[in-house]
């Protein structure tokens, strides 16, 4: 690491990361290099990286567009967001990328704040925002307890899928598929608003293929679970994941729902609590919902978490993919 120098990401809320700018040069690359420029000592790279997943789930090319920048000086931090010099070399290299041939036919996304320059950019290049979302964050010691919860939940069990021993692994597996089949029939995120991407398949589907990727990589010990022991049913669950690419431990939210008639009752509190208790307190621990889910915001702020900054996706389909009435290039 060179003293003094500083790097920035143009999805650094989404990768978790605290502010814009960190210290030192960055780990290397974070995707295939589509463009490359120097300005005033930094190194400025436009860089693509396919998600395997939803490419295979909706069966065409799905890649997002990250800008890094590397090597800024410490004394040159505020340029990124604040040089209309800097803001011009985005703006102009980010219309020349946009005629990279790995590009074409594919549904290219980007997750940016609004303010930042890219995203001006990528507007420009006639990206369509398709959806808004809020970060919320904090460390695990920070998630708050749920005081005298007993006397709530008598009927239910607080416990890890790894240590529910009252129904075997199938069944548990089925509950909570089904716990997602009646909580997500519609949704905020794009997989539900995009037309291009709703057209292709529906969102509760992406749900539940999203839902047996988690099941086939991750360990029983990262899906919480809330289990009523009197209809010997999962009444309510949460999927933590570890966040790739970061120098500490941080970790993502995957997914959560509460059955409706369990809801009211601080069930998601008590998964915080557990989450608290099984994850290690100085990791953080970073959530996203869509802007419109208040409910979820506030259940966020009641169990410790705090708003980190709001983004929005940005997608452009280039030709050779379907594309709906109005949205031909």
């Amino acid at each position: 690491m060179r003293l003094g120098m500083m790097f920035y990401r143009s999805d650094w809320a989404e990768a978790g990361f605290p502010s814009p700018l960190q210290a030192g040069d960055g780990k290397g690359p974070s995707g295939q290099l589509l463009r490359k420029r120097r300005l005033s000592g930094a190194v400025f790279k436009w860089l693509i990286r396919e998600t395997e997943f939803e490419t295979g789930f909706y069966g065409f090319p799905v890649k997002e567009l990250v800008l890094e920048i590397r090597g800024i000086g410490s004394e040159e931090g505020a340029k990124v967001s604040g040089s209309s010099e800097w803001r011009k070399v985005i703006l102009r290299e980010t219309s020349r990328v946009m005629e990279d041939p790995s590009l074409k036919a594919g549904y290219v996304f980007s997750k940016v704040l609004r303010e930042e320059p890219l995203h001006d950019a990528l507007i420009r290049c006639e990206f369509k925002e398709v959806e808004q979302r809020k970060l919320y964050g904090c460390r695990f010691r920070d998630l708050r307890q749920s005081g005298d919860w007993k006397s709530s939940f008598e009927e239910l069990d607080f416990l890890t899928l790894e240590k529910l021993n009252a129904l075997d692994p199938g069944k548990a597996r089925e509950q909570i598929l089904g716990l997602c089949r009646s909580s997500f029939k519609n949704g905020y995120t794009r997989h539900f608003a995009d037309s291009v991407l709703r057209e292709k398949k529906p969102g509760l589907d992406y749900i539940l293929a999203l839902m047996e990727l988690n099941f086939r990589n991750l360990s029983p010990g990262n899906i919480l679970v809330a289990f009523d022991r009197e209809r010997d049913a999962i009444c309510g669950f949460s999927i933590l994941g570890r966040k790739p690419g970061s120098e500490e431990a941080s970790y993502s939210q995957l997914l959560s729902a509460v059955s409706p008639e369990y809801r009211g009752r601080g069930v998601y509190r008590r998964l915080s609590s557990l989450a608290r208790d099984r994850f290690p307190p100085d990791a953080l621990l970073l959530n996203v919902t869509h802007s419109d889910n208040l409910k979820i915001q506030r259940a966020y702020r009641d169990s410790g978490r705090r708003h980190i900054a709001d983004t929005c996706v940005l997608r452009r389909v280039f030709s050779g993919q379907p594309q709906s009435d109005g949205e031909k290039e």
